[in-house]
Order: C-alpha cells, then sequence, then structure tokens
C-alpha cells in the first residue's frame, strides 16, 4: 500500500481485518499510522 500511495504515512486509510493481526502485521500498522 505503501509504494501504491507513494509515501510511509497511510494516515488517510483504513485497514478492516477478520480477526486480531499477530505482532509483527501490528507493529507495521501502527508505524504506517493506518486508522
Amino acid at each position: 500500500a505503501c509504494k501504491k500511495v507513494g509515501q510511509i504515512e497511510l494516515s488517510e486509510c483504513e485497514i478492516y481485518a477478520s480477526c486480531e493481526p499477530c505482532p509483527m502485521c501490528f507493529g507495521a500498522i501502527h508505524l504506517s499510522r493506518i486508522k
């Protein structure tokens, strides 16, 4: 998503998941500032 949008911060994006993300995925979500 970062490559497609062309920036590291994805604060205007939202993510939907069917379950709680693993710790590594949660870290990536947190660092990219997805809502």
